[in-house]
């Protein structure tokens, strides 16, 4: 009669519904699950890189340093971590040059960055500590150098070019949309 094919067709979509909501809940146990997991082994990762990191980064010459006829006296090395440091010469017109190699000093940090980095490969190098902070972790970055070397800068930018404080504002509040 139509009232048992009536019937078996709302028990069979009774059914159905019933297997999807279980089959989402699993799912969703199974999402915390490896939320957890990230979370736990992200910070196991940075616990074994140590408390403290020292990215560099160096700005560019000023105009007034460029009509001096001042130069970089840094160099870049290719594995973005080091930076060769030339002593500067007096290049005989009232400007700096680089000094000779053998007398140039090597550095290593955790990251260096050129003056044609932006502000986003800074962020991509912070980033694993704004996940911690998003996580429950205590972090602090700061930015420390002598006046005019670029710390507000790195850590604020402007509107058009955010830095490190913007984005990480922005991070959080996706990681928070994501969560809701």
């Amino acid at each position: 009669t139509v009232t048992d094919i009536c019937n078996w067709h709302f028990f069979f979509i009774f059914f159905l519904v019933e297997t999807i909501v279980e089959h989402e809940k699993k799912l969703e146990e199974d999402l915390n699950k490896e939320a957890k997991q990230r979370k736990k082994l992200h910070n196991q990762i940075e616990d074994m890189k140590g408390a403290i990191r020292v990215f560099c980064r160096i700005r560019p010459l000023s105009s007034s340093e460029l009509a001096r006829g001042n130069q970089d006296v840094t160099e870049y090395l290719s594995d973005k971590v080091s930076l060769r440091v030339y002593q500067p010469m007096d290049d005989g017109n009232g400007g700096m040059k680089k000094g000779p190699m053998d007398r140039a000093r090597v550095f290593t940090f955790d990251s260096v960055f050129s003056p044609v980095d932006g502000q986003a490969p800074v962020f991509e190098d912070v980033s694993h500590l704004v996940q911690s902070a998003v996580d429950g972790y205590n972090v602090c970055i700061f930015a420390y150098g002598q006046t005019g070397s670029g710390k507000t800068w790195t850590m604020s930018g402007i509107r058009s070019n955010p830095g490190i404080q913007p984005r990480a504002g922005k991070y959080f509040k996706r990681k928070r949309a994501c969560i809701a």
